[in-house]
């Protein structure tokens, strides 16, 4: 049993597919290792180390009637794992989604470049200057935060798919996740993350790029913050009901366009100005070529001027094991070049631009809750922050439930302001975006009492 346990998983792979080649079954068996080595502090002070080894194997089956049956296990022995698959090929039921899913992730391959095959490596080392300088940092952060806690993963994956087409697929691959979050004194929680991925190890040119990409982040929160305390509005006054052009900050948006990914065929917009992809990309922490049904995917666009397309926004989004990185790409304004801008120089550079209709803007960031019908797409948002721009000025209003339609938000799109950052749509690394630090939409909004 102890050899069984210890057999590499391309020879559990090869298992499974003649199985199923005996039983006249078509299988995709995706396997998943991962090595992960965390480190986390306090307050100012090292809290602990912790270290994990896991494997997940997916196997999907398809009969020759198109039935499609499913199992999932951390069994690494043999004879547990036909275990599993026997379960699944009983369970096999006519699943149509999930059928056009695997028909489209199959079309959608044999537009991808071969992926390059990588010889097994070790683990990337662990850069212990990188958790010196990950610390310092964590101290200065802590010195203006309370319950400060930061927190470094080093992961090692190698992702393994093998199809009864013959179709084989072997990546390993690193990841490194940073994250800092505290409370500062306005009571807002603050949450910097940043990461990366690569398959040839960490170099001093990666590990610098993350300490500058988390420093970029803190000062885009100290810019955030610094209209916190702006002066209020209340009442809110009648004429905020004329108001369409809206403000949107990236962590809202970032939200927002997740939901998107989850409307139902008949909800998504026809096309759109902006374009919206999914980015398959060495370097993004959500970097995953390999789909958990195994098969081979890339960089595709979602949402365009040439329209939706549905079946792959279905297929690459179907299992709940997919991660993915959305990236957008809307016109953005020069003057919003500079690393350091905050939400006053958008608005006032939009108004100078004519792009506000009556030069003025209702300003909406964060978000604390979001409630959504499926069925038409409405939502109530209860936003961290809401304000107005008026004559020039940023005023703070009352938090209030704001209500809108989401298949209107990527038409309605008008273009960014500010450099491109990466938002963290999850505690993990499974879902990130690319997006300005605040973008302009025309959207029809409405306000209601109940925050």
């Amino acid at each position: 049993m102890n050899q069984e346990r210890s057999l590499p998983i391309l020879s559990l792979a090869d298992g499974i597919l003649s199985l199923a080649d005996a039983l006249g079954l078509f299988v995709t068996f995706v396997a998943t290792e991962r090595e992960k080595t965390r480190y986390r502090w306090q307050s100012g002070r090292f809290l602990d180390r912790s270290h994990h080894l896991d494997t997940f194997i997916t196997m999907t089956v398809r009969t020759a009637s198109g039935a499609i049956g499913q199992a999932v296990t951390s069994a690494l022995a043999s004879d547990r794992l036909e275990q599993a698959f026997h379960q699944a090929v009983r369970h096999a039921s006519e699943q149509p989604q999930i059928a056009r899913s695997l028909d489209t992730l199959a079309a959608l391959e044999k537009r991808q470049l071969p992926l390059m095959m990588h010889h097994p490596c070790q683990s990337a080392t662990v850069n212990k200057s990188f958790l010196h300088k990950i610390e310092a940092q964590h101290r200065c952060f802590s010195a203006h935060s309370d319950a400060a806690v930061a927190s470094v993963a080093f992961l090692h994956e190698r992702m393994t798919a093998a199809r009864s087409d013959g179709r084989l697929f072997c990546l390993p691959l690193d990841r490194l996740i940073c994250g800092h979050q505290g409370l500062v004194s306005t009571g807002y929680r603050q949450n910097i993350q940043s990461g990366v991925s690569s398959t040839v190890g960490f170099d001093d040119d990666l590990y610098e790029g993350i300490l500058q990409d988390v420093e970029r982040k803190r000062q885009d929160a100290i810019l955030d913050l610094a209209h916190a305390d702006m002066r209020s509005i209340s009442p809110i006054p009648r004429s905020i009901d004329g108001v369409r052009d809206v403000v949107l900050d990236n962590q809202l948006l970032g939200q927002l366009l997740t939901h998107c990914l989850r409307l139902p065929g008949e909800l998504q917009p026809a096309e759109s100005k902006a374009t919206l992809s999914l980015l398959q990309a060495e370097g993004s922490p959500a970097y995953s070529p390999i789909h958990p049904f195994g098969y081979l995917t890339g960089t595709t666009a979602i949402y365009s001027s040439a329209g939706t397309d549905t079946a792959a926004l279905a297929a690459l989004t179907c299992h709940p094991a997919s991660h993915f990185h959305l990236s957008l790409d809307v016109p953005v304004d020069t003057a919003g070049h500079a690393e350091a801008v905050s939400l006053l120089d958008a608005c006032r550079s939009w108004a100078c631009n004519g792009q506000l209709v009556g030069d003025r803007c209702l300003v909406i960031q964060g978000m604390r809750h979001l409630d959504l019908n499926l069925t038409d797409g409405s939502f109530r948002l209860y936003p961290e922050r809401l304000g107005l721009f008026e004559s020039g000025h940023l005023s703070a209003l009352p938090l209030q439930a704001v209500k809108g339609s989401l298949p209107a938000l990527l038409p309605a799109l008008v273009g960014g302001f500010g450099p491109m950052r990466q938002v963290w749509l999850s505690e993990d690394n499974a879902q990130v975006a690319d997006l300005p630090r605040f973008t302009l939409a025309r959207l029809p909004l409405s306000l209601e009492q109940g925050v």
